[in-house]
């Protein structure tokens, strides 16, 4: 194992030096070494501790009998799961503690070994139900396809060890692909003024007519200009706010007629019209961003009060917004209802769109020079340089996750093989019967282009299903499937599996067979 990622550092490192980012380089010392070692050792040991338990409970003529493994014991359910789960926990303490030292946290680390066990659960579960329901639809066809669903309906071990390792490989093929697809629309570089290309701060209220008029004059386009004002949170619902920062510190909060391009209401209703302060007992509107007022556990209806510059203000939470924050417009977590805050001392943020990038770097100089109070922040140039450094970081990963994939078609190559090596009294008595080699190898081929069928449209629904959760609460960004992913996993997964159950089934089907009629073996 060691060995393996030293070859893998080795590589990655010579053929993509030029890809990679200045002075990043992958290593491998004595310290990682003697871990991935250890590693190895204990995964190995742990993984057969199964089979040293099964050893120990069958005599030396049934060990040295072909059929020692098939014997039978009648056990009671209870037993039956507890020896289970003596056998594996080995297995399962060491996957935790390697999960927790590569998570750094105990809780994730469960989280992960719950999920696997929920995976290869819901695969060994699944594909039975799939096989057994995709039996009773077909039994009545005639043909090999009856025959097909027949075989795969029994459930063999290796029949479902096979279609789980199918599973994940779907999984891993689609949901990696899904999740940098949606990453990358959402932080593709500046072309064609789509996204801002400076973003201005601490725009005095003064001064705002004047900047506006000089950025037109450069051909560029002020947009999006917010009012901010600084206030404190006093109390919420009569009581003093439990987020001690919120104590502290100044919140920021604007005033908005409708929401912006970014903002989405999910809770609540826009604001109608502006507040008037002449209708008694009304009390203006706030609008909240979604994430800020989960963390801080506020709700529609709360009561809010606020002290701008030495005058309190009350307000009631009248809506929930949901932000695209990387449409990197002036956002804020509390929005007002207009006629409220229009008087207050404020400054403005705004961003500058610029048909023409070359003109950037003369337009952001002439700002500085003519306001000198104004903040300028080049957004595209912060933008473009974080893709350069996650780009040059994402092509040895994804390397890494072919050469895992590779791995991972291997360890399918020989559970595919000892599967079919495990059937070799089944295909002598299906010769003995009159089949022919042609119909016993299609039969083997179609179980395997059946299985995996099923178990990609399975693996990749569950890779859907997962990089919605991933980006809807994690990356808080739209999915978008790569069509082209799934169409190249399907042809792989597919294809692949029928072709490596062609070449197992021809190296089983030629070698002699198991049964002698007459003294002479068929």
């Amino acid at each position: 194992a060691s060995g393996g990622v030293a070859s893998v550092c080795g590589i990655v490192n010579f053929f993509f030096h030029d890809r990679l980012p200045t002075g990043f380089a992958l290593q491998l010392d004595l310290q990682d070494f003697a871990r991935f070692a250890g590693i190895a050792f204990l995964s190995g040991l742990a993984f057969c501790v199964p089979l040293y338990q099964q050893l120990g409970v069958f005599s030396i003529n049934q060990l040295l009998s072909e059929d020692s493994l098939k014997v039978a014991r009648r056990e009671s359910v209870i037993k039956k799961t507890l020896n289970f789960v003596l056998r594996y926990s080995p297995l399962l303490l060491v996957f935790l503690g390697l999960a927790a030292t590569l998570l750094d946290s105990k809780l994730d680390a469960v989280k992960l070994m719950l999920s696997m066990f929920a995976v290869a659960m819901i695969g060994l579960g699944g594909g039975r139900l799939i096989f057994r329901i995709a039996h009773r639809w077909l039994r009545k066809t005639p043909g090999l396809l009856r025959l097909v669903t027949a075989s795969v309906a029994r459930s063999r071990f290796g029949t479902d060890v096979g279609f789980v390792c199918l599973v994940l490989i779907a999984l891993v093929m689609n949901l990696v692909p899904h999740l940098l697809h949606s990453l990358n629309h959402e932080f593709q570089p500046l072309e064609h003024g789509q996204f801002p290309a400076l973003f201005l701060v601490n725009i005095q209220e003064s001064g705002l007519s004047e900047i506006e008029s000089f950025i037109q004059a450069e051909g560029g386009k002020l947009s999006f200009v917010s009012p901010l004002v600084q206030a404190r949170l006093t109390a919420v619902n009569g009581e003093e706010p439990e987020n001690d920062r919120l104590k502290r510190f100044p919140v920021r909060i604007t005033y908005r007629e409708h929401p912006s391009e970014s903002e989405t209401i999910i809770e609540g209703r826009e604001f109608s019209s502006a507040f008037d302060s002449r209708k008694i007992g009304e009390v203006p509107g706030v609008s909240l961003e979604e994430r800020f007022a989960q963390s801080n556990g506020f709700h529609l209806g709360d009561r809010m009060s606020f002290d701008v510059q030495g005058v309190p203000i009350a307000a009631r939470v009248t809506s929930i917004r949901k932000i695209r924050w990387t449409e990197f417009h002036p956002n804020f977590f509390m929005s007002f209802q207009p006629g409220v805050l229009e008087d207050a001392p404020k400054t403005y943020l705004a961003t500058v769109m610029i048909p023409d990038l070359s003109k950037k770097s003369k337009l952001q100089a002439h700002l500085l020079t003519k306001f000198p109070d104004l903040n300028v922040i080049d957004i595209g140039q912060a933008l473009n340089r974080g893709l350069t450094i996650a780009r040059g970081i994402l092509h040895p990963i994804q390397w890494t996750a072919i050469l895992a994939l590779l791995m991972s078609f291997l360890i399918l190559f020989s559970v595919v093989s000892h599967n079919l090596s495990l059937r070799t009294s089944e295909i002598d008595v299906q010769k003995m019967m009159g089949a022919d080699l042609t119909l016993i190898r299609r039969l083997m081929v179609g179980e395997y282009l059946l299985t995996s069928s099923l178990a990609f449209a399975v693996g990749a629904m569950g890779a859907i299903l997962i990089a919605y959760f991933v980006c809807a609460t994690i990356l808080d960004v739209p999915l978008l499937l790569s069509w082209s992913a799934l169409a190249i996993s399907a042809l792989v997964v597919i294809l692949g599996s029928a072709l490596m159950a062609n070449v197992a089934a021809a190296r089983v089907l030629s070698q002699r067979g198991a049964f002698q009629i007459g003294g002479a073996r068929r």
